[in-house]
Parts: structure tokens; C-alpha cells; sequence
């Protein structure tokens, strides 16, 4: 069984979630030596479990694997933390794309650089 991309991540530290969209994304968006150190819990598309090793800080393996909580343990984690409602849908992108939209908007450099301050 091969690994579908894109790969959740859910960071034990601070219980946020990312989506990693291609093999090649994983070291722009985590660090080898996190990776190393277990600081993260990695799902395929279809809510299998992934492993990924590294050695030298490059990506040695990306395989499936058992694991250690479900996908769907890991989204309502992600939810309570950052208050957000867990709709579990068809696909875990499904459900990703839901958990996202409940999120405010970003801000932009621009907007936190001139923010307006509260005298």
C-alpha cells in the first residue's frame, strides 16, 4: 500500500494540524530533527497511519505504519484547542477543509506591521 498524498500532521507540542500537499513539502514545512525526535503524528489522505524517517536531515522513508491515535482523534484535539466544531465528513480532506474555514483569516505583513493601536 502506497502512501496518498497530501499527508496530515498533527504536532503534539502545541496540538496543531497542517497538510503537507507533496513529498517534496515536508522539509519546508518541518524540521528533520523534529521528525526524528517523534514531535509529530503523520496520516495519509484516507486517514492511514505514516511514518516518515529521516537521516542526515533528508527524508529517508515515507511508509504507512500503525498509529499511535486515529485521524479522527487527532482533528477533534486540533478542534477543542483552537475552539473550533468538529464536523466529521465523507473524506478527512472533507473534514479538513471544514476545521479550516472556521479559522480567521490570516493577516497579512501589511496589516500586522500597521495595525492600529489602542492608545
Amino acid at each position: 500500500m502506497d502512501v496518498q498524498f497530501p499527508l496530515f500532521v498533527f504536532e503534539k507540542d502545541d496540538r496543531s494540524m497542517y497538510l503537507i500537499e507533496t513529498p517534496e513539502r515536508v522539509l519546508y514545512h518541518l524540521e528533520a530533527i523534529d521528525i526524528e525526535g517523534g514531535e509529530y503524528l503523520f496520516w495519509d489522505s484516507n486517514g492511514a497511519g505514516v511514518c516518515i524517517s529521516v537521516a542526515g536531515g533528508a527524508i529517508k522513508q515515507i511508509a504507512p505504519c500503525a498509529e499511535t491515535i486515529s485521524l479522527r482523534e487527532a482533528f477533534e484535539t486540533y478542534g477543542q484547542s483552537y475552539g473550533l466544531q468538529v464536523f466529521l465528513k465523507e473524506s478527512p480532506l472533507d473534514t479538513w477543509r471544514n476545521l479550516q474555514s472556521q479559522l480567521p483569516p490570516k493577516r497579512t505583513l501589511w496589516a500586522r506591521l500597521f495595525r492600529r493601536r489602542k492608545s
